[in-house]
């Protein structure tokens, strides 16, 4: 728990610094970035999968059922519904606030468009995050619970 809320963290902090982000910003800030949200992200996965493991585990001492199925259906049908609904919200974003895509790549587009794009990917992502941090908050698998389930 305390992995997935520390990498969360990073993650949030992560996405909030880019409304810090100034035009022509530096090379390596841009690469620090990437390196950031790589970490964060991998821990967040990790830490996730890992917590998923045991809540299945413990779920099977406690009701003598075998339920891993169940519980990894709906994590992939969430995984899956969040990534196809993102580039859909982002989409629709950038198309309600005037996107052309007829505009040179050197051109810019309207202040509204960055202002969406900067909402979909790193604002929303960012309160999102603290979302899912709440929602966790509520697990409580106690290091003992987990160990006894090992045995």
């Amino acid at each position: 728990r305390a992995g997935y809320f520390l990498a969360s963290t990073v993650y949030v902090a992560y996405c909030f610094s880019w409304l810090l982000a100034e035009p022509g910003e530096p090379l390596w800030a841009l690469i620090l970035r990437g390196l950031i949200v790589g970490v964060a992200a991998t821990g967040n996965v990790m830490f996730a999968m890992s917590m998923l493991t045991d809540i299945i585990n413990v779920d099977a001492r406690e009701s003598g059922q075998r339920r891993e199925g169940s519980y990894t259906a709906v994590y992939t049908f969430v995984e899956k519904l969040t990534g196809a609904m993102g580039p859909l919200l982002v989409g629709t974003m950038l198309s309600l606030a005037g996107f052309n895509n007829k505009l040179p790549p050197d051109v810019p587009q309207s202040g509204d468009v960055t202002d969406a794009l900067l909402l979909t990917t790193a604002v929303l992502p960012g309160v999102l995050g603290i979302v899912a941090m709440l929602i966790l908050s509520g697990y409580k698998q106690r290091q003992e619970d987990i160990e006894e389930t090992a045995k």
